[in-house]
């Protein structure tokens, strides 16, 4: 069962030093992506390299047959990418099917330099179009798929543990207010922020969800007030383990105050300085991609392209007809349809 409201004391100096010493090294909204300054990955220029780091991201335990589940295979060499053909059915498969990759034509060098731009700092389709040599719509459709696969991944995992969940908002009340006919919709929607803790305070995972206008005291994103506790355990109840966690709620006077909702605070000019500008229909995806580079620079063993890569390689195919169909909110509740895309 999941605790009910607890009223949660200041936490003390060194876990509030804590915070801001992960915040200001991962989190630095005032530093700007320059592409230009990246490095070249001189050993990924190779596309034989590549296919060797994505076979370890899609066999970390060896081949195994997608058919029989034979562990031996003969490798076939007459294409641009290796076939490997298992050595009791005879089944042979492709190095990129049932990947992110799929039936796609770009070279794999150019799919890594994507996955190191995407996981070091983002970067947008104009500047990875000039960057690998691709077209807008190839270098969109690029990055709309990791975005995807990083958003599918975040769907399927739940948080445990000591969990604390807070409430914040994804824009500013005075964009808010340029709106004054209700016709339209308002630039500031309410964000629910959790976490699994580090016995220090420190995040080991990290969620950060747009609420549904379902989940809103009016059904609707005008009505904003009485939402907290409302959209907390929604957020509970969707994304946290129900069985052995501790869960924390916070109002929004006591939240203001720390610096998981800081977190929320911070991600529409995040987003902004990367991407100029997001709609709704796709803002969650670049939320979720946003809560994935928070953590993954944290992980000191693993650089941030390689987890990359193992979400791109552990993906489904995300085709472009389906990443269109995607409808706003509608598509987050179902955790299942990561599995359903191909």
């Amino acid at each position: 069962m999941l605790d009910s409201y607890l009223v949660i004391p200041r936490d003390s100096l060194e876990k509030q030093n804590a915070w801001y010493r992960w915040v200001d090294h991962f989190d630095p909204i005032t530093r700007r992506p320059n592409p230009d300054s990246f490095p070249r990955l001189g050993p990924l220029d190779s596309e034989e390299t590549c296919a060797l780091l994505l076979y370890a991201a899609k066999w970390p335990n060896g081949f195994r047959c997608p058919r029989c589940g034979h562990a031996h295979a003969l490798r076939i060499n007459t294409r641009r990418l290796p076939l490997f053909q298992c050595a009791r059915c005879r089944h042979q498969a492709s190095l990129t099917a049932g990947t992110l990759f799929e039936k796609s034509r770009t070279p794999l060098t150019k799919w890594f330099l994507a996955l190191y731009w995407f996981a070091a700092c983002g970067i947008n389709a104009v500047a990875l179009q000039s960057l690998i040599g691709v077209t807008y719509k190839t270098a969109w459709l690029m990055l709309a798929k990791i975005r995807y696969a990083v958003h599918f991944r975040d769907a399927q995992t739940l948080l445990s543990g000591w969990v604390r969940i807070m409430p914040s908002d994804y824009g500013t009340l005075t964009s808010a207010r340029r709106f004054e006919d209700r016709r339209f919709r308002p630039q500031l929607y309410p964000l629910i922020v959790g976490a699994s803790l580090h016995p220090d305070g420190r995040p080991q995972a990290l969620k950060i969800k747009l609420v549904p206008e379902a989940e809103l005291p009016g059904r609707s994103y005008h009505s904003l007030e009485g939402a907290d506790i409302r959209a907390q355990r929604w957020f509970a109840a969707q994304h946290v383990e129900a069985r052995g966690s501790h869960v924390q709620f916070f109002d929004s006077y006591y939240a203001r105050a720390h610096l998981l909702a800081g977190i929320g605070y911070r991600t529409k000019p995040h987003i902004i300085r990367i991407y100029r500008g997001i709609g709704f229909k796709h803002l969650q995806a670049y939320i979720d991609e946003r809560a994935f580079r928070l953590l993954a620079h944290q992980d000191a063993d693993v650089p941030p392209d390689r987890q990359l890569l193992n979400i791109c390689a552990a993906s489904s195919p995300i085709p472009y007809a389906s990443i269109i169909r995607i409808n706003g909110l509608s598509h987050c509740m179902d955790t299942d349809m990561s599995r359903s895309i191909a």
